[in-house]
């Protein structure tokens, strides 16, 4: 399986970590962190899919409307994938105006960020089942330290997963996608921000 980005997608990626590293500092100011920036953006692109017109989920899902997964290389498996993740994310039904527009760029943004989804387990092995880690990143990004997330980890409803485990599960996402990023795009961290470095060194 293939994650759908093409090495020369880093340059297009990188500004999307930098937008990340702008709502982390946002979020939490000087202590924000490279992991907060990922988890910051995987929370927005759920609120832009949210707000987003199920006609316009589809085109961009489709690759019909231009720019959509045709654009990051997709192919029809890879874009039902994408659909499967969509899914996972259990994202609210367009129920009529938002008030907002949805900027081409965030929505672009957005589908990008799920396709981080799919380093789960691609690069770092796993011990539990990528569709069960996949729901509870999914969950724990919509609502923080949400029922939904305690539910999905421990399969008993009131169960509560304990607060070091919930911030160990972050930084075990953030090693996932932190794989993917440098074998497939060569983007590292580099201190409070991120860099692209030389093909030679993704390995």
């Amino acid at each position: 399986m293939q994650s759908g980005f093409r090495p020369d997608d880093a340059e297009r990626v990188l500004g999307h970590l930098r937008h990340g590293l702008e709502l982390a500092a946002a979020l939490k100011g000087e202590r924000a962190t490279t992991a907060d920036a990922i988890w910051c953006l995987i929370t927005e692109a759920l609120e832009t899919f949210d707000r987003m017109p199920d006609q316009e989920r589809s085109w961009l899902t489709s690759g019909t409307r231009s720019g959509g997964w045709s654009s990051v290389g997709l192919t029809g498996a890879e874009a039902r994938e994408l659909e499967r993740l969509r899914l996972l994310s259990a994202m609210k039904p367009y129920d009529g105006p938002s008030g907002r527009v949805i900027e081409r760029s965030a929505g672009d943004r957005a589908f990008d960020v799920m396709l981080f989804l799919r380093w789960i387990g691609m690069y770092v092995a796993t011990r539990r089942p990528v569709d069960q880690i996949v729901r509870a990143t999914l969950a724990l990004a919509r609502g923080g330290d949400s029922e939904a997330f305690h539910r999905i980890w421990e399969g008993v409803t009131g169960k509560r997963v304990s607060r070091q485990a919930v911030s160990q599960f972050r930084t075990t996402i953030y090693g996932h996608v932190l794989a993917g990023l440098k074998r497939d795009l060569g983007i590292v961290p580099d201190g409070d921000a991120f860099r692209i470095t030389h093909p030679e060194a993704r390995a």
